[in-house]
């Protein structure tokens, strides 16, 4: 009870000076005012009104549904309604507004005929005359208004600047502190937007974001110093602590993260999206940066792309290069026209142009090279300098520093590659020991493997030239063709594992399936046909056991030019002593399964007359594995010989005929005269015959 009377007693000691009057007998509103001043103004049917303090709501006469609190709030509103002032001189020059709500001194102070306004605050739309649906929460938050509507002002100077500016949205201390005409701006931070005066547009989310902002438009930033120093730059967004940082009259860029497009004045259309992305991006255009530290340094540089933390992180002026991927083309920083995809892709590419990469770790060492392409893991991988080299697949060439004009198609393909250049290889692993070779080319999976310097080389197919190391000027074109050649050179294979066997030899050609020499070490040696196999050096074979004719067109010609020839003797020591010993045989090969029958000699024979002849003959051939061969073709000297000495012996034996013949002509003739005598001897015989006959008739002689 004494709790209850000592209030009481408060109260009238308080009011003792002032009027409590019931205004209307119907709904009981009271008006509380000094004494003396009760009914000043009002009329009778005024109702619902509060006030406390002097001149409060003084010249109320139709308004109802007002509240005025404190010294001349509301003082001069007449017929405005559902007015709320809280605070000396608040709502003061209100006249005819409704709906507003003034909490703090001289708060909405100037309002005359502004609707719908809520000002909290000290000074808070204090110059509000006619603006509507303003709210400013905070010291001179929107203190300056005047006609400006549909703004909210929220934090300690908030909008405190803004005229006839409308539809602008300031949250925080000293947000959109410097607008006067500015509209459908949105700050929210502290000093976010401080200087715009008459930008539109603008998002400004963090402290000091668009804090310099004066007459840029449609820009956007969130985050602490977010657009900071823009000025007249529009179209502008800023996402993260510091992004845009230094924007002044930059357009239609766009920054996310961390102190992304710091350094950017008048850059336009970039994109930066992650922490430090186009940090010291000043002038250039045109650039999209995506992760942190993501183009980082560049300044001028146009029509970048960087996709990947520290992505194009030292670009400074190069222009026109594609990055994505962590930290490719991370060291770039004038190079032009480079693309990077992968991580670590191009990574210490300094002035390198017009280079492609695609895999991680591709063309990751290249610093100055040029025109190379790299598709693949880690392919190119240390590129420093070398030019117009081409790679796909993963490790393709990755040790290649300064090569140039190399083609690697396949992982691990000419993955060792320093200094060699114009090669080509095509298959997983194709030339992959290659160091410093040059001008080779290598077809398939394993093909030219072991190859380090050797030059010039050919190879077609899997593992095909697949042991060589240095040898040089080889072609093999088949599967395993030459895959046994290391340091062997000026080579040919086509076929299936043709020339298997060559390591060391050199000058060799085998063209067909399994055409091979005997051994490894051969030089100018050549097998045609499937299986045909050579044994010795200098000699041709053409096909296998199973072949039994070899025929073409024309005969065989062999080159007889006396040009082509020295030490020339004349050789008759072959001939029918030689020949008169050859037995001819018929025989078939014993791989042969067809048993065909073929006709000639045994190597063996002729050997063995030749020894007993103590003579030597062309036409027997002798390997280095011991097998033995058969020049049929020179078996026609001795022959030629052999002839020629049956021909002498016929000479002579017809010049003695012929002598014989003319001595018996000589007989014939002597024999014709001595019968000529003897015809002439007979007739005088018989002539004396027949006398003596005629003697004897005439004469008888008696016994």
């Amino acid at each position: 009870m004494k709790n209850l009377f000592f209030i009481l007693f408060c109260f009238i000691t308080q009011v003792s000076y002032s009027q409590i009057s019931t205004i209307s007998a119907t709904d009981g509103s009271i008006l509380i005012t000094p004494r003396g001043l009760l009914g000043n103004s009002n009329t009778s049917n005024t109702t619902s009104n509060v006030a406390f303090g002097t001149d409060a709501l003084k010249n109320n006469t139709t308004g109802f549904n007002n509240t005025a609190n404190g010294v001349s709030s509301l003082f001069l509103n007449t017929t405005g309604f559902n007015n709320t002032a809280n605070g000396t001189n608040s709502l003061q020059s209100n006249t005819t507004g409704n709906n507003n709500t003034a909490i703090g001194r001289a708060s909405l102070q100037l309002n005359t005929i502004g609707n719908s306004n809520t000002a909290i605050g000290y000074y808070s739309l204090r110059n509000n005359t006619s603006g509507n649906n303003n709210t400013a929460n905070g010291l001179n938050s929107l203190t300056s208004n005047t006609t400006g509507s549909n703004n909210t002002a929220n934090g300690l100077n908030s909008l405190t600047s803004n005229t006839t500016g409308g539809a602008n949205t300031a949250n925080g201390y000293n947000s959109l502190q410097a607008n006067t005409t500015g509209y459908f701006n949105t700050a929210n931070g502290y000093n976010s937007l401080f200087a715009n005066t008459i930008g539109y547009n603008n998002t400004a989310n963090g402290y000091y974001s668009l804090q310099s902002n004066t007459a840029g438009t449609d820009n956007t930033a969130n985050g602490g110093y977010s657009l900071y120093s823009n000025t007249t730059g529009t179209n502008n967004t800023a996402n993260g602590v510091n992004s845009l940082y230094l924007n002044t009259t930059g357009i239609n860029n766009v920054a996310n993260g961390f102190q992304s497009l710091y350094s950017n004045t008048t850059g336009i259309n970039n994109t930066a999206n992650g922490a430090n992305s186009l940090y010291l991006n000043t002038t250039g255009n045109f650039n999209t940066a995506n992760g942190v530290s993501s183009l980082l340094s560049n300044t001028i540089g146009n029509n970048n792309t960087a996709n990947g933390v520290n992505s194009l992180y030292l670009n400074t002026t190069g222009s026109s290069n594609t990055a994505n991927g962590v930290s490719s083309l991370r060291s770039n920083t004038t190079g032009n026209s480079n693309t990077a995809n992968g991580v670590n892709s191009l990574f210490a590419n300094t002035t390198g142009i017009s280079n492609t990469a695609n895999g991680a770790g591709s063309l990751q060492s290249n610093t100055i090279g040029i025109n190379n392409t790299a598709n693949g893991v880690a392919s190119l991988s240390s590129n420093t300098a070398g030019n117009d080299n081409t790679a796909n697949g993963a490790s393709s060439l990755q040790s290649n520093t300064i090569g140039i004009n190399n083609t690697a198609n396949g992982a691990y393909s000419l993955f060792s590659n320093i200094t060699g250049n114009n090669n080509t290889a095509n298959g997983v692993s194709s030339l992959i020991a290659n160091t410093t070779g040059s001008s080779n080319t290598a077809n398939g999976q394993n093909s030219l493997y072991s190859n380090t310097t050797g030059i010039s080389n050919t190879a077609n197919g899997v593992r095909s030239l697949f042991a060589n190391t240095t040898g040089y000027y080889n072609t093999a074109n088949g599967e395993k063709s030459l895959s046994s050649n290391t340091s062997g050179y000026s080579n040919t294979a086509n076929g299936f594992e043709s020339l298997l066997s060559n390591t060391t030899g050199n000058n060799n050609t085998a063209i067909g399936f399994y055409a091979n020499v005997s051994i490894g070490t051969l030089s100018n040696a050549t097998a045609i046909g499937a299986n045909a196999t050579v044994n010795a050096s200098n000699k041709v074979r053409i096909g296998n056991a199973s072949v039994t004719v070899i025929e073409g067109q024309v005969a065989w010609t062999n080159p007889s030019d006396r040009r082509l020839k020295e030490n020339i003797k004349a050789n008759n020591y072959l001939g029918l002593n030689f020949i008169s010993k050859l037995q001819p045989v018929s025989y078939n090969y014993i791989s042969d399964k067809t048993k065909v029958r073929h006709d000639g000699f045994i190597a063996q024979d002729i050997e063995t007359i030749l020894k007993d002849l103590n003579l030597h003959f062309s036409g027997l051939k002798k390997s280095s594995d011991g097998m033995y061969s058969l020049a049929y073709s020179d078996f026609v000297m001795p022959m030629v010989n052999a002839i020629k000495e049956q021909q002498n012996t016929i000479s002579e034996l017809v010049n003695k005929t012929t002598e014989l013949v003319k001595k018996n002509d000589s007989y014939e003739s002597q024999i014709q005269k001595l019968s000529s005598k003897n015809d002439s001897y007979e007739s005088k015989i018989l002539k004396l015959s027949s006398k003596l006959e005629e003697i004897e008739k005439r004469y008888p002689i008696s016994n």
